[in-house]
């Protein structure tokens, strides 16, 4: 999916892609994160493997000296445990939050921007949900934007591959059924060859 307004957005087979007014959408799924038990934002992926690892390099370094720091201090091993525990704490949440933005260069096609949904541990996030993938089940939460922005989708773009006449009366039967706003839909202008 890309976002943006009037972004030409590629496509591929008999699949449809969306295309939303960003400001719209990152406004309202901002707004929907409640403080007390989590906080939501956006930002673009950067595609640089190479600064990621100078970031965590430099994280390396700045812990280095805090681990000697209790040298000589006759502290008990206790609290030496508990210091050097919350050492680690500190370094793996630094570590684990600035990867949150980076992906390797060979994805940096995807362009992809990241909606973020942070939440408290001690209160499990409201209407989690379960999808397959492979051999695992992964988490989710559903944004529902069709409540909060329904103004934010703009444009639906139908494959290559696809049937032409039949997709984009189905479209044109989803937009009726599901969708108050007006949404432009077109067909992709990518050729596609089937192999």
């Amino acid at each position: 999916m890309t976002l943006g307004n009037g972004a030409r957005m590629p496509t591929t087979g008999a699949v449809y892609t969306v295309g939303f007014d960003t400001k719209v959408l990152e406004t309202a799924f901002v707004g929907a994160g409640d403080i007390s038990h989590c906080s939501n934002n956006t930002f673009p992926v950067t595609y640089d493997d190479a600064h990621l690892g100078s970031i965590h390099h430099q994280f390396v370094e700045m812990i280095f000296p805090l681990i000697t720091l209790p040298n000589g201090r006759q502290l008990s091993q206790e609290v030496m445990t508990e210091y050097l525990t919350e050492l680690r704490v500190v370094l793996a949440k630094q570590v684990a939050r600035s990867a949150l933005f980076y992906k390797h260069e060979a994805y940096s096609n995807e362009k992809e921007y990241r909606f973020l949904q942070l939440h408290r541990a001690d209160v499990p996030p409201p209407g989690m949900k379960f999808r397959a993938r492979r051999y695992s089940l992964v988490k989710y939460t559903e944004f529902d934007w069709r409540s909060v922005a329904p103004d934010a989708l703009k444009r639906i773009v139908i494959g290559p591959s696809a049937d032409r006449q039949r997709a984009v009366q189905f479209a044109r039967d989803c937009l009726r059924s599901y969708h108050a706003g007006e949404a432009e839909i077109t067909l992709s202008k990518i050729p596609y060859r089937a192999v």
